[in-house]
């Protein structure tokens, strides 16, 4: 499944939906589906909130597929240059009130997927992940 979204926080019901219903058509157990969305979601809206310095219209294309690995995902954008692979991992054992603002997207991506790949070409950022699933 191809997933063609513009960079508008507005979109977000969308790629929720379309998720849904790529998980669903394949069977896998909605705590899956569940974390998968979560990942998606908080990529798209990093992209979306950080990833442009002007006000046109942008694609961000999300493609998915399902294998014996679990679903394979790639999230493909034309925002500024950032590999999410390269940046800290998020403080989660201080208290909530004591943590810096952010990297929770970029901890759910480490933490509930694996075989993550970013690679910049033809001025686009290239990020790769697969989400082991369960089907049910």
């Amino acid at each position: 499944m191809k997933i063609t979204l513009e960079n508008s926080l507005s979109n977000l019901d969308r790629l929720e939906a379309e998720v849904e219903r790529f998980c669903e058509a394949e069977g896998i157990a909605q705590a899956d589906a569940l974390q998968l969305n979560l990942v998606l979601e908080e990529l798209f809206t990093n992209i979306v909130s950080y990833g442009y310095d002007d006000d046109a219209v942008h694609q961000i294309t999300i493609t998915l597929e399902s294998g014996s690995e679990g679903i394979r995902a790639q999230v493909v954008d034309d925002a500024k240059a950032f590999n999410p692979l390269g940046v800290d991992a998020a403080d989660t054992t201080s208290p909530v009130e004591e943590r810096g603002i952010g990297g929770l997207g970029i901890h759910f991506l480490r933490k509930m997927t694996r075989d993550q790949d970013y690679q910049r070409k033809d001025g686009r950022n290239h990020l790769t992940f697969v989400k082991p699933v369960e089907t049910g």
